[in-house]
């Protein structure tokens, strides 16, 4: 029988290809993966990192994908604690009380994920 789930992946952008490993490992039994975390694009990144986009523009994207997953998932890697949105994006499941609590998938040198 298969599963959907809309899951949000929070992660530090530099970890997309292990997103994608993530992503790839849920679907590889009967479950069907609808991932609704953000992808930055390239002429995106620029204006982000120049504080040239208000955070309330940020968390209200963020919000609008969080509370549209059932399961919340925070990818952590080596510079995860850099990162002050994976800590915010980590809160809201708790917040607003409407997906599973956070799962992490620790992410190294290789390019594999661990289920836990």
């Amino acid at each position: 029988m298969t599963t959907q789930k809309n899951i949000f992946i929070s992660h530090h952008y530099g970890d997309d290809s292990h997103v994608d490993s993530f992503t790839q490992m849920l679907g590889r039994s009967d479950n069907v993966v609808r991932n609704s975390s953000v992808r930055m694009k390239p002429a995106n990144e620029r204006p982000v990192q120049q504080g040239r986009v208000k955070d309330a523009t940020i968390k209200r994207l963020l919000r609008k994908k969080i509370r549209w997953a059932s399961t919340v998932v925070a990818l952590i890697g080596p510079m995860t604690h850099t990162r002050p949105w994976v800590n915010w994006e980590s809160e809201q499941p708790i917040f607003w009380g409407n997906a599973s609590l956070v799962s992490t998938c620790v992410t190294g040198r290789k390019r594999t994920c661990r289920r836990h």
